[in-house]
């Protein structure tokens, strides 16, 4: 399944996003003040943070990674953060490993070019935000399928990307072009793409669940 919108807030106004906010129940734990929808626009909740002062002065987070995750149904069983930077969603899902190159005191494991081999077939969910796309064109199809290669049978895995990353590494990008082979890849279940904003640094402006 296919889903093109224009922007992430047509998407938070579907049915299948709404439906799970009106069960979500924010992590109390992660200490934020102010819960969005997404944090991929060029405004704030009005309703709530009143000027740009206050603005830098609350803790404000994204739902849309915790809607994504759930939507892998994980239960009690272990899910891998590729690229996990500050390993941030394990504080709400304890099953969650954490590996990355960088930000030693946080992470799991170290991630390393081999890592994927060593950990071929053994994962039941991955969960990968922005983290895959440091990579030209031609280059992230087979980093999404690296992904699908490490899940046991039926195993699954959400992916974000932000094609803005893949532009500063790609001299002569398509963009059609890119959503052509990103709609023909092997094992993916559902893909969204938003045609805007052009980079979206926190939730990503394609999203890809994949089935092994």
């Amino acid at each position: 399944m296919i889903e093109r919108y224009d922007s992430h807030a047509d998407y938070c106004a579907t049915d299948t996003y709404q439906t799970w906010l009106r069960n979500w129940r924010p992590p109390t734990h992660t200490e934020v003040d102010v819960w969005e929808d997404t944090i991929e626009h060029d405004g704030h909740d009005a309703d709530r943070i009143q000027t740009p002062r206050q603005y830098g002065l609350v803790r404000s987070a994204s739902r849309m990674p915790f809607h994504l995750l759930d939507s892998m149904d994980m239960g009690d069983r272990a899910c891998v953060d590729i690229g996990c930077g500050l390993n941030w969603f394990k504080r709400t899902y304890p099953r969650m490993w954490g590996v990355d190159p960088h930000n030693e005191p946080h992470r799991d494991e170290l991630w390393t070019p081999d890592w994927y081999r060593v950990n071929w077939g053994r994962w039941s969910h991955a969960w990968t935000c922005n983290a895959i796309h440091f990579c030209d064109q031609d280059t992230i199809a087979l980093n999404i399928a690296k992904v699908r290669g490490i899940l046991r049978p039926h195993g699954t895995a959400v992916i974000t990307i932000n094609r803005a990353r893949i532009v500063d590494f790609t001299p002569d990008y398509d963009e059609e072009g890119l959503y052509a082979t990103l709609c023909q890849t092997p094992g993916m279940t559902r893909m969204v793409w938003f045609n805007s904003p052009a980079s979206a640094h926190m939730d990503g402006n394609v999203w890809i669940w994949l089935r092994q």
